[in-house]
């Protein structure tokens, strides 16, 4: 729908956008002018933060806890697969900083 402004016609700005000039072409991704430009290296350094499901699930065994310990213990080299299972052994840590629930409390004051 077009609105007259002054003496000139204008429109919405209604399209597609490719990317940004500072971007290479081959990260470019069609997206609508509406929705905001987000830079790509950005976003898979994000992605990075976060462990992979591959290595959540690796931190929760027995036996990849028991070789951290053994590593550290011995002040060996890790292996390149292991800094990435103990990303994900410390990304799981720090959220388990819970309130005691009230099943612990209660006990606890029962006696």
């Amino acid at each position: 729908m077009a609105t007259l402004l002054g003496n000139k016609l204008s429109r919405p700005q209604i399209g597609n956008r490719y990317g940004a000039w500072y971007l290479k072409p081959e990260s470019w991704k069609l997206s609508k002018k509406s929705e905001p430009l987000i830079d790509p290296y950005e976003l898979q350094e994000q992605e990075d933060l976060e462990p992979s499901e591959h290595d959540k699930e690796l931190a929760k065994l027995h036996g990849a806890q028991t070789f951290r310990a053994f590593l550290e213990k011995h002040n060996t080299k890790v292996p390149s697969f292991m800094t990435d299972v103990i990303a994900a052994q410390d990304y799981q840590e720090k959220p388990k900083a819970k309130s005691p629930s009230k099943e612990t409390v209660d006990d606890e004051t029962s006696d």
